[in-house]
């Protein structure tokens, strides 16, 4: 028999749970490449929300997500595509053109590679060859697109809600 108070309060404690800071990521700075409001902008405040500092990354300009709260713009002269590669733990590409290559020379050792596009951003043979060290997602799904545009739903009802209690 299906309840319908049950099943909320399981998906109202799981989206608390994935939206509540935790030590694990707090340690963390996450590069995401391409900040869509379908994927990369909601993953950004949900990463950031959880304690980790994040560089959204699109054509025009950087934005860096921070822990507190704080977003801001960041200087093009000093902060740039390279330079958050370089200083980023994992790093999520999902950009929707095949001319997108991401610069391999720029990922950190050890970093975790996830490409969310429909198209390889990444150059696979050049990166299981030349840098085994990182760990590579390849071409996530739809259920994974579906979940983050569940993502995108959730932080708009979220923020009408903040601006109705106003």
């Amino acid at each position: 028999e299906y309840h319908m108070s049950s099943d909320y309060n399981i998906n109202h404690r799981t989206y608390k749970d994935l939206h509540s800071p935790n030590e694990e990521w707090q340690s963390q700075t996450v590069s995401i490449v391409n900040r869509s409001e379908i994927m990369g902008r909601p993953l950004a405040v949900m990463l950031a929300r959880k304690g980790a500092t994040v560089y959204s990354i699109d054509v025009n300009s950087i934005l860096k997500f921070q822990p507190n709260g704080r977003l801001h713009r960041c200087n093009p002269d000093t902060t740039t595509l390279a330079t958050c590669l370089e200083e980023s733990n994992v790093v999520v590409t999902g950009v929707p053109t095949m001319d997108f290559q991401l610069p391999l020379s720029n990922i950190g050792q050890g970093t975790t590679l996830i490409n969310v596009s429909e198209f390889p951003n990444v150059c696979e043979e050049m990166l299981l060859t030349e840098r085994p060290d990182v760990k590579y997602i390849p071409q996530v799904g739809k259920v994974t697109v579906a979940v983050l545009e569940n993502n995108l739903m959730n932080l708009k009802l979220e923020a009408d809600q903040r601006r109705n209690q106003q």
